[in-house]
């Protein structure tokens, strides 16, 4: 696994995956439902280090169970420091610029952008 989504969404997964099969089509991210998942698998794969290369995070805001914001906080605070280099990408459909701003606080946070992924902007991180 080289690049992860957090997302609740089927379709804006399956839209993600393909947006990045069609930009790159040796990749099959993993996918996830949400920030609690992703905290503990970004966890137990650093711990037996069976966790390849890290290229990026693609991360929705609006989540159950733990949202983004609650991804961002948590990451920062426990994992950012065991992958200070991978950039995370929020992909949501928030157009809130607090939610912006407040994301953009975040030393780890590369890009802020609305739904769909653009095809451009994915280019830039493979």
């Amino acid at each position: 696994m080289d690049y992860l989504i957090i997302e609740d969404d089927d379709i804006d997964i399956m839209i993600t995956k393909r947006m990045i099969e069609i930009v790159s089509p040796n990749i099959s991210p993993v996918a996830l439902q949400n920030g609690k998942q992703a905290m503990s698998y970004l966890e137990h794969r650093w711990q037996d280090r069976s966790l390849p290369t890290l290229k990026f995070i693609i991360l929705d805001l609006i989540m159950p169970i733990m949202d983004g914001f609650e991804f961002l906080e948590m990451y920062s605070k426990s994992l950012y420091k065991k992958f200070p280099t991978v950039p995370l990408i929020i992909l949501t459909n928030s157009y809130d610029q607090v939610d912006k701003i407040h994301t953009q606080s975040y030393p780890f946070v590369s890009t802020y952008t609305e739904k769909p992924l653009n095809k451009n902007l994915l280019k830039t991180f493979l």
